[in-house]
């Protein structure tokens, strides 16, 4: 076999591999960090709290911006929920249909329907007035947080997707093994010693170049013998005694010639 014929099938299959990885890639959580599974497999993409993924500590009660990106576009919607204790595994119940919203309760179900998009299975759920879902597209979801402490917390993001080629044989929405859900979870703890804000807005660089003094050479006052400007004073009283000494040699000069003329 030449060196061709051996470069051929690796080059294959390092292409499947590429088009594989990008099919899993309809829904990234940029913050907080998802743990990175397969987010085809709920409820948390097949990958438990302990993973090797950090653990966002936040403050209870506060308000929380989810970062996602929609790297594939999908008529449907987003779902935000959240679980308080993850020691046994996520209680994070799918939606039975796509038109599957509740109402959120601020401690497990924070947010639903956001973003909703127009889709093909549920006509009178998501409206052609709607969105129009764009791959690449960066979302930012306000959520506010339960006011509790946990240590093994969770927050689910699902991405529920209305097309039809997320629809069984027969057009009606199918949730199961991952067709018509995406998954994506971050491990958080809620903690009051948390920062307020875990992403301060630096302060802003001082000026460089400042104002100059507008009095550089200030008046020095007085000195210490309290008189202003004394230097000078000094300076004046020298000169009065030298104009003195150059009349009285005038006046010697002049009495000297006039007694030798005589």
């Amino acid at each position: 076999m030449n060196s061709r014929s051996r470069v051929l099938p690796w080059l294959a299959g390092l292409g499947l591999s590429l088009m594989s990885s990008a099919a899993w890639a309809h829904l990234d959580l940029e913050y907080p960090a998802m743990r990175g599974g397969n987010q085809k497999t709920g409820p948390c993409e097949g990958v438990p709290f302990n993973a090797d993924v950090p653990v966002t500590t936040l403050m209870p009660g506060s308000k929380l911006s989810i970062e996602i990106t929609e790297t594939i576009g999908h008529p449907g919607h987003f779902r935000v929920m959240f679980d308080a204790d993850v020691t046994d595994g996520e209680d994070f119940p799918d939606p039975t249909y796509c038109d599957d919203v509740g109402i959120p309760d601020g401690q497990t179900l924070l947010a639903d329907k956001l973003l909703p998009a127009q889709g093909f299975t549920c006509p009178g759920f998501h409206t052609p007035s709607e969105r129009i879902p764009q791959s690449g597209t960066a979302h930012t979801f306000e959520v506010t947080l339960p006011d509790i402490e946990c240590e093994n917390c969770a927050i689910q993001v699902i991405q529920v997707m209305t097309d039809e080629g997320k629809a069984d044989a027969n057009g009606n929405w199918v949730d199961a093994g991952g067709r018509g859900l995406y998954f994506r979870c971050a491990n958080v703890r809620l903690s009051y010693d948390a920062p307020a804000d875990p992403n301060p807005t630096p302060d802003p660089d001082p000026d460089p170049n400042p104002d100059p003094d507008p009095n550089p050479n200030p008046d020095p006052g007085p000195d210490s013998s309290g008189a202003v400007g004394g230097a000078c004073a000094a300076g004046g009283g020298s000169g009065s005694g030298l104009t003195f000494l150059v009349l009285l040699a005038t006046v010697a000069l002049v009495t000297r010639r006039r007694r030798a003329a005589v």
